[in-house]
């Protein structure tokens, strides 16, 4: 608390935290090993069962190794073992806090994203150049009257055979220095009809490869 960036609530015993955790939400738990009635890898199967993936730190003196294999197996964050120069100890603690909540924030985001594009309105898709189809939405899907196991068979020449040809070839490297260009064209059901589509293409690039 002193670094003025955490709030800390303590108690005496696993039971006191469980009934703790439901009263109030915590953005991580820091728990010691060997506790009265029950201990700390009992404790975070509790956590883990009752509240899933608030990030869970144990930290001990015990250092055995069966006790570390346990705990990461059960779901902790970080495992931490006490012993040496308690500044060192404790920036070692407040970092691996930062570093489990940080990591729980980035994966709650990234759930969000996806749901949110998965139940957009409108069909998405990414391909790559070769015409491979990376990602896409369950709207496409519906609006071409394919399953998800059916469309994650296609590529997109299945749903527009000259895409690559009219369109994503001679724009690459216009929609690459723009990152995004709306093009009109038309995609093909799968009962064979064909429906008019206004193309918003968006230039992605993860590492080395790159996505409209």
């Amino acid at each position: 608390e002193r670094e003025g960036e955490f709030s800390v609530a303590t108690v005496t015993s696993a039971t006191s935290a469980l009934q703790l955790i439901k009263e109030r939400p915590f953005d991580a738990i820091i728990s010691d090993y060997q506790m009265p009635v029950m201990d700390g890898i009992e404790f975070l199967k509790k956590v883990r069962a009752d509240f899933k993936d608030i990030p869970f730190i144990l930290f001990t003196g015990r250092g055995r190794e069966e006790v570390v294999i346990e705990a990461i197996n059960c779901g902790a964050d970080f495992y931490l073992q006490k012993g040496g120069a308690p500044r060192a100890q404790f920036s070692e603690l407040s970092h691996k806090i930062r570093q489990a909540i940080r990591t729980k924030q980035v994966e709650q985001e990234l759930r969000m994203m996806k749901f949110t594009v998965s139940n957009a309105a409108e069909g998405i898709l990414w391909i790559n150049l070769m015409g491979g189809i990376t990602f896409f939405n369950d709207t496409i899907c519906t609006m071409l009257g394919y399953t998800r196991e059916e469309f994650a068979l296609l590529t997109i020449r299945d749903i527009n055979p000259h895409f690559i040809e009219n369109h994503l070839g001679p724009l690459w490297s216009k929609v690459r220095e723009r990152k995004y260009l709306t093009v009109d064209d038309t995609n093909r059901k799968k009962d064979g009809s064909i429906i008019p589509v206004e193309i918003l293409l968006n230039y992605v690039e993860f590492g080395p490869n790159a996505y409209v």
